[in-house]
């Protein structure tokens, strides 16, 4: 018996040692790991200034490509990054930052890419290059604001609006004999949230003219599109005798091909020298044209269109 009692001392005494030997290196780990984690620390704080003024996180220069109408300076000051040669925060740095940062400011850009160049840049042969490309909506058509007499709205082909300009500003810059669509309700308009018939046939109206009457389409005033099957398109000065406005109507569901069909009307008008109130091609095959000199007589005239039938204005 004393000799297993001794065995199981020592078997005793054998792990009480090792149990103490497994806590003195975990000390030791502890001891290791706050020493390296106060060395990372202070290697940090060191070199901080050096990290942050690296060629990664400096920017140099920042370029803005694709913007006509929101101006450069304005947009740099969007990007909210005060000083270009040094940058205090990553996160103000962060292209999809920057991107939302100035899209959200902008009702006239569509879209915006921030690229930040690292490394040399091939052109301008320097460093920490941002370059910025925006897209930008194309404004189309003016529509008055009702509750400020002389002001306008600016809208794209979608119409969005864009911008709202104090004063008339329909013969000025990039505004210059841009179409006008009027009667639309402004504050509708504002707090566009679904489809506005009368803006959207009208714009309707203005892409198309674009395409079909590109020679008369600078001369376009006004449209009127509140009544979808009386569509109202005012030309300025149409080149007729003692006119300074020519109306065309239009329907809906024929802008295409009545737009299509009004310049070799207006043509032969002019040929003949005909005093024309307004000219209807709401009709499919047929023109109807008011005489000024005939008020109360409409008269009805063949179309010339696809079909090669001649046109008869009398």
């Amino acid at each position: 018996m004393g000799v297993v009692a001794d065995k199981l001392v020592d078997g005793s005494a054998y792990k009480t040692s090792k149990w103490k030997f497994s806590s003195l290196h975990f000390l030791m780990f502890l001891t290791l790991l706050a020493v390296f984690a106060f060395a990372f620390i202070l290697a940090f704080e060191f070199s901080y200034d050096k990290i942050i003024n690296s060629r990664f996180f400096t920017l140099n220069e920042i370029a803005v490509y694709g913007n006509k109408h929101v101006s450069t300076s304005i947009i740099l000051d969007a990007t909210e990054l005060r000083t270009i040669m040094s940058i205090n925060s990553v996160y103000s740095i962060m292209p999809h930052i920057i991107e939302k940062r100035i899209k959200s400011q902008f009702s006239y850009l569509e879209n915006v890419k921030v690229k930040r160049i690292v490394d040399r840049d091939k052109i301008r042969g320097i460093y920490g290059l941002l370059v910025i490309t925006v897209k930008e909506r194309e404004p189309v058509a003016l529509i008055p604001c009702r509750e400020d007499s002389g002001s306008f709205m600016v809208v794209d082909n979608n119409g969005i609006l864009l911008e709202e300009l104090k004063g008339d500003v329909r013969f000025t810059g990039p505004y210059l004999n841009m179409p006008v669509i009027i009667g639309v309700d402004e504050v509708v308009l504002k707090n566009r949230k679904d489809e506005i018939p009368e803006v959207d046939t009208a714009l309707e109206v203005i892409s198309r003219a674009r395409v079909s009457i590109p020679e008369l389409f600078n001369q376009i005033s006004y449209i009127d599109s509140r009544e979808p099957e009386d569509i109202k398109l005012y030309l300025q000065n149409p080149g007729l005798s003692s006119r300074t406005e020519l109306k065309i109507r239009l329907a809906k569901d024929r802008i295409k091909e009545g737009l299509e069909d009004v310049l070799p009307v207006v043509k032969k008008i002019r040929l003949d020298r005909k005093e024309v109130e307004y000219i209807d091609l709401r009709f499919p095959g047929a023109v109807y044209c008011m005489d000024v000199e005939k008020p109360d007589n409409a008269v009805i005239n063949q179309m010339t269109g696809k079909s090669g039938t001649e046109s008869h204005i009398r």
